[in-house]
């Protein structure tokens, strides 16, 4: 992960300022309420859960939309700052920090994991890998977890403009490197959905752990 990103993500001006940042602008409002609809459906397909871990949390703006499926949802994030906010700003049962790349919970801890916008942010594919595998691990069902589309409108524009604008490439990943990543963390990839087709490289994917097939 960046170092940089790091930094920012761990004192407490960079969380103060990612606390209103879809609070801003227009484009990020609209985001916002299309990423919430967006996470509705994939829980409306898997149903209630039990346990629920929110990786990153962040300052707990998603925990809205999990809490209609659980009761019991866990906050986590590898950011001080972050997790004090979110604390204030949330009714979770409990707040944990800690790293994606080494979670400090036991096997098959939560029933679901929902993990949104830190695949992109590790460009390292042993990490990201790592990170998939850590995921699986402690969800005893279900992972839910976004990702950048390497083939999405947005990577391809992109990638042809960086010669001239220079911005660095976005760390993607396409839907069967995916498949692939979670196959060896023994997760299988059951969809995935766009967050916009025109305005947005991420997307939502739902996951299931291989030895919970229902019967």
């Amino acid at each position: 992960m960046d170092p940089r990103i790091v930094a920012n993500y761990r004192s407490p001006e960079g969380a103060a300022r990612y606390e209103v940042l879809y609070r801003g602008r227009l484009h990020k409002r609209i985001s916002d309420r299309v990423e919430r609809r967006l996470i509705q459906r994939v829980f409306d397909r898997i149903g209630p859960q039990g346990r629920i871990l929110d990786l990153p949390c962040g300052a707990g703006r998603l925990f809205p939309e999990l809490a209609r499926h659980s009761a019991w949802v866990v906050e986590a994030d590898f950011s001080y700052p972050m997790l004090g906010r979110c604390r204030r700003n949330t009714e979770a049962v409990g707040y944990v920090n800690g790293s994606a790349l080494a979670l400090p919970f036991r096997d098959g801890s939560f029933d679901a994991v929902f993990s949104a916008r830190l695949a992109h942010h590790l460009p390292d594919s042993l990490e990201r890998d790592r990170y998939i595998h850590e995921v699986a691990r402690v969800s005893r069902r279900w992972v839910v977890m976004t990702f950048f589309d390497e083939f999405s409108l947005k990577n391809v524009v992109r990638v042809l403009r960086r010669p001239f604008n220079r911005k660095r490439p976005k760390v993607a990943i396409s839907t069967t490197g995916l498949h692939a990543v979670a196959a060896a963390a023994g997760l299988e990839l059951l969809e995935s959905h766009p967050l916009s087709l025109l305005f947005s490289g991420h997307r939502y994917a739902l996951l299931r752990k291989v030895d919970a097939r229902d019967p």
